[in-house]
């Protein structure tokens, strides 16, 4: 089996390949290889004239969650190899979804800044906690990072609602609240608390925009993980700005090549839209994953790299390109 792999691993990373999938020879970008012997390529950003230069690839496998990028690139290619990802950051995403509900819920954000100004042992007078098991949490999405966060957050004794495409025979208690995207009106208007992580598709940009805030509870406490475009930029800020939500925690934007300005970067329309200057807000870098050299997320990678070395076509997270994810 040739593998191409379209970036360069550190020794670490490779090694471990090799140890896993002895029988494989690993290629790396950038030094000899003869491309029509690439069966299986993998990587996040390959050009369409890179995939068809491996005129026998079968196998492409992107080591991140997200597609979007590679849907129209796969689209137009003259080849059709499978392609699929990889959810290894899922548990440590669905830990930073969980460390900002559990932050804004028990208003650490609130009194860490008012213990940095003095302020000493408010009461309730200056930000109450909400506690969990008074809460209905939705999950908008029902992969791997929300099913990973159903299971942390199962210990708190909160009430569970969860909106996916389809719902078929599975294990999930029969107490929580089903929904799916012909009932999300239903579904907003109950939550306590939100967090979302779906693929961005066609289907799910801006999915939530000012008619969904305007459905959702006051008190609500939402957490994306997702993808910025799922949540209209303007209606977010103006939903967080006004009190029109209580607060949110904030992992995925819409700029990830802002320009410097005052030797400053910020993901969003600073100037339009300062989500810096909110007080509601917990803003944190895109840094759901970390950490990143940890060898246990390309576990799904060897595992479809072994699939495709016993012949098999059964791989983990396969991507359906009409579904776009």
């Amino acid at each position: 089996m040739n593998v191409l792999l379209i970036w360069e691993p550190s020794k670490q990373l490779l090694d471990y390949f090799k140890s896993q999938i002895p029988q494989a020879d690993f290629n790396i970008i950038g030094e000899d290889y003869d491309p029509t012997t690439i069966e299986v390529m993998i990587g996040w950003r390959p050009t369409v004239e890179l995939l068809n230069s491996c005129s026998n690839l079968e196998l492409f496998i992107n080591p991140g969650a997200g597609v979007q990028h590679l849907i129209p690139i796969f689209r137009s290619s003259n080849i059709t190899p499978v392609l699929v990802n990889n959810h290894g950051n899922a548990y440590y995403t669905a830990q930073h979804a969980v460390a900002m509900l559990l932050a804004l819920s028990s208003r650490l954000f609130i009194h860490d800044n008012a213990m940095r100004q003095g302020i000493w042992r408010t009461g309730d007078s200056l930000a109450k906690s909400l506690p969990l098991r008074e809460l209905n949490v939705g999950l908008l999405g029902f992969g791997k990072i929300n099913q990973n966060v159903y299971r942390m957050l199962q210990g708190f004794d909160c009430k569970f609602s969860i909106l996916k495409r389809k719902w078929e025979d599975d294990n999930i208690n029969n107490h929580i609240g089903r929904f799916t995207p012909d009932t999300i009106d239903d579904f907003l208007s109950v939550l306590d608390a939100l967090i979302v992580a779906v693929p961005l598709t066609q289907k799910t940009s801006k999915l939530l925009g000012k008619r969904e805030f305007d459905i959702m509870k006051s008190n609500l406490v939402l957490i994306n993980v997702a993808r910025g475009d799922v949540i209209d930029q303007e209606s977010f800020y103006n939903a967080l700005e006004t009190k029109k939500i209580d607060s949110a925690g904030i992992d995925v934007w819409y700029d990830y090549s802002p320009k410097e300005e005052n030797n400053k970067k910020f993901p969003f329309e600073a100037t339009k839209y300062p989500f810096y200057k909110l007080e509601n807000v917990i803003l944190s870098p895109h840094r759901g994953a970390s950490p990143f050299d940890s060898i246990k997320r390309w576990d799904d990678v060897i595992k479809n790299l072994k699939m495709f070395l016993d012949g098999g076509d059964n791989f983990v997270n396969q991507v359906d390109l009409d579904l776009e994810y």
